[in-house]
Formats: C-alpha cells, structure tokens, sequence
C-alpha cells in the first residue's frame, strides 16, 4: 500500500502543475536517500519523506518534508538547500534535524515553536508509528506527540 501512495505522489508531482520547487524538492529527496534503507532494511528510505509530504496541508510544508532529513544524508549542503528555497525553508529543516546528541524532548520543544515544523513532526511521528517501532520508540513518540499536539 505504501508503495502504491509513493508512486502515486511522485507522478502527482512530477506530472501535475505544481511549482518548480516542489518538484525540485523531491528530485533532491530521492537522489539524497538513493541507496539508503528503512529500518526493515527493504523500504527505500525516499518513502518515508513522501509519504510525511502527504500528511501536510500546505506547499512550504510539503518542500520542508521532501527535504526533513536531507541534511543528515550528507549530500546536500545547507547552502544549496538555501539557495534554491531560501533562509526560512533552511531553518526549519535544521529545527528539524535532530543532532545524534541532542537530548529529543528538548529538540520537541524547540521545533514545537512553528506551525511548519510542528506539522511536518505530526506527520513524521504519525508515518513512523504505523512502521512498527519498537516499544522504547513508542513510547518516545507519544511523548512528542502531547507536546507537539498541546501546541496546535
């Protein structure tokens, strides 16, 4: 079923009149997770931002979760993420870059700040709650999720 809504969103964005840049964040989605996994080891990663950019309402949240995880892959730099869809579309894919270090209920909060990065998080939970976490997972999530949801 996944791969059914995945396909249907790629062809949906690269056949449909929707702008430029929403197409260009996917191109960039797909060629930064190329090679990569799903935890499940099967999944290509690109589904994972495809299917959260089907949770979200607007356009700038939907580039903002094409691109959610972008800069952990390595292969894009935060300049070029800048360059082709500005300095605000860069700050809340850093707020929603979470550093290896940085303790998670913290890194809630702070991105629990803005409507964008807030509902690209909902959605982002949401997608990895139905792929079977584990309980530590779970239960880490429904924390985010009260704080993410008092905030809406």
């Amino acid at each position: 079923m996944n791969n059914d809504i995945v396909k249907e969103e790629i062809k949906r964005i690269k056949y449909t009149d929707v702008s430029r840049e929403l197409r260009i964040a996917l191109d960039i989605c797909m060629e930064a997770h190329k090679g990569e996994f799903r935890n499940d080891s099967v999944t290509p990663y690109h589904t994972h931002p495809i299917i959260v950019s089907t949770l979200v309402n607007t356009e700038e949240e939907k580039i903002v979760a094409l691109l959610h995880d972008v800069l952990e892959s390595g292969k894009f730099k935060p300049w070029y993420i800048e360059k082709l869809f500005g300095a605000q579309c860069l700050f809340y894919i850093r707020l929603l870059t979470r550093l290896n270090s940085e303790p998670y209920l913290p890194y809630i909060n702070d991105l629990s700040k803005y409507k964008v990065t807030r509902n690209v998080k909902v959605a982002d939970i949401t997608h990895n709650l139905v792929s079977e976490p584990s309980e530590h997972a779970k239960s880490k999530y429904f924390k985010a999720m009260k704080i993410l949801l008092k905030e809406m």
